[in-house]
């Protein structure tokens, strides 16, 4: 169940704190797209005492750093050029992110269309940038080709839908699943698949040979602790239950772990 970690370099550590720094740049300068209206919740203790933006800059650079090393481990074994590697994996965890941003939660119900769009114009055009960024100066050259495993596509929504469904109804996590029961089911299927695909798509580089090192390595560091802390951002601005949080996180790490276990398993893949 051996996980391998790549070696860095200083100039790979490099590479990965200029991207990390203009992504956080550019995402700030996005902000303005994000309508006053957007935040309809009472502000956090952060924004009541005025340090937001010190606080965000900060977390920011941190979360897209953590997102790239999730790059670094994983690129080498991708059988693609460095750019269409970067922007693979932006693209990939970008529509993961913005899917997060549009889960139906009470919080969202008092925000136009209109200004539902600020976050994720701002968020997946600094992921998208991101990408070109990591392929820029992250990427290393094309690894082996490998066939390509379709079963996440359907085991992991099916696992994520299995776990929300246990959150919403036993758990009873911040939702609106007894007010919009078929969005919040569609929304998980979809966001569930999404996962799928990226899994689908970068598990050639995913740094193990096993199905339990291979579900808990993508499970945990590409999609476990990045989202985690995209999940979190939401704690900067506003008023949020932290535990509520931290447990639809960890129950979804978990479901994800689960779906990707279960497609290797049935995949008889050793690779």
């Amino acid at each position: 169940m051996s996980i391998t970690f790549p070696r860095l370099t200083r100039e790979r550590w490099k590479g990965i704190l200029i991207a990390a720094a203009i992504a956080t740049f550019v995402r700030i300068m996005l902000q303005p797209l994000i309508p006053e209206g957007a935040n309809v919740s009472e502000p956090s203790v952060i924004a009541a005492a005025g340090l937001l933006i010190p606080v965000f800059v900060v977390y920011a650079f941190f979360t897209y750093t953590v997102i790239a090393l999730s790059f670094a481990m994983l690129e080498a074994g991708l059988p693609w050029s460095r750019m269409r590697k970067g922007i693979a994996f932006g693209s990939l965890f970008g529509l993961i992110w913005v899917a997060y941003l549009y889960e139906p939660v009470p919080l969202a119900e008092g925000v136009s269309f209109i200004d539902s769009l600020g976050y994720p114009l701002a968020d997946g055009l600094s992921m998208l940038l991101f990408g070109v960024l990591l392929g820029r100066f992250v990427a290393t050259a094309p690894g082996p080709k490998e066939v390509w495993k379709p079963q996440a596509l359907l085991l992991v929504p099916a696992a994520m839908l299995a776990v929300r469904l246990f959150e919403y109804g036993v758990l009873r996590i911040y939702s609106s699943f007894e007010s919009r029961t078929v969005d919040t089911i569609l929304w998980v299927i979809i966001t569930g698949a999404l996962i799928g695909l990226a899994y689908a798509a970068l598990r050639p580089g995913v740094p193990s040979s096993t199905p339990a090192g291979r579900s808990l390595a993508f499970g945990l560091f590409f999609y476990g602790i990045p989202i985690v802390l995209v999940n979190f951002f939401v704690v900067l601005a506003i008023e949020a239950d932290v535990a509520d949080l931290a447990l639809r996180s960890v129950m979804d790490i978990a479901a994800v772990v689960a779906g990707v276990y279960l497609a290797e398993r049935l995949s008889g893949a050793k690779r």
